[in-house]
C-alpha cells in the first residue's frame, strides 16, 4: 500500500470481525513509519441485511463520549439539537463518539466552502462548527446522536 500522504510504501492491517448487534466488518488499519500518517477504516462485510439499521444514542455525560462506535461507509449520522445531516460519507469508522463528532468537524472544517473568510454564510458556519466540537469535547451536553444505515 502507499501512504495517501507521503506516498512511501507501507503496510495495511486487516481483520475481519463479527461485531454482535451489527454484522461482519472489515476493520484496515493503515500507519505510515516515514510521515505518521494513520487511517482506520471499516467496510461491510458478509451478506447484505434484509432491512436497516438505526441506533440512536442520548450523550447525557461526558462519560458517553468514550462509548464505542461504529458508522459503516453506507451510514447517515444526524444530530438534531444542532440541525445536522451527514449523508453516507463512504467513509466507515470505528472510533468513540467524541472520535466521531472531530471526525465530522474536521471534514466539514477542511472541505466545506463556508470555511472561506470571503464566504457570506462564514459566521454562520463558524458557529455551527464550535457548536459540534463543543458536542464533541462533552461541553455541550445532552444531545442526540442518531445512526442510520439502509444496509
Amino acid at each position: 500500500t502507499t501512504c495517501p500522504s507521503c506516498g512511501a510504501s507501507t503496510d495495511t492491517d486487516m481483520c475481519v470481525m463479527n461485531l454482535p448487534h451489527f454484522k461482519e466488518v472489515i476493520i484496515m488499519s493503515l500507519t505510515c513509519e516515514k510521515c505518521g500518517y494513520k487511517s482506520n477504516e471499516v467496510k461491510g462485510g458478509g451478506e447484505i441485511a434484509s432491512h436497516g439499521t438505526r441506533i440512536t444514542l442520548r450523550a447525557e455525560t461526558t462519560c458517553d463520549m468514550s462509548r464505542g462506535v461504529v458508522k459503516s461507509d453506507t451510514a447517515c449520522v444526524a444530530i438534531p439539537e444542532i440541525d445536522f445531516e451527514l449523508k453516507e460519507s463512504g467513509l466507515g469508522l470505528y472510533t468513540t463518539v467524541e472520535g466521531l463528532l472531530m471526525k465530522m468537524h474536521d471534514g466539514l472544517k477542511q472541505a466545506s466552502p463556508f470555511a472561506s473568510k470571503d464566504s457570506t454564510n462564514h459566521d454562520k458556519f463558524d458557529k455551527f462548527l464550535s457548536e459540534l466540537k463543543n458536542m464533541a469535547e462533552g461541553n455541550r451536553l445532552p444531545f442526540t446522536l442518531i445512526i442510520t444505515d439502509p444496509i
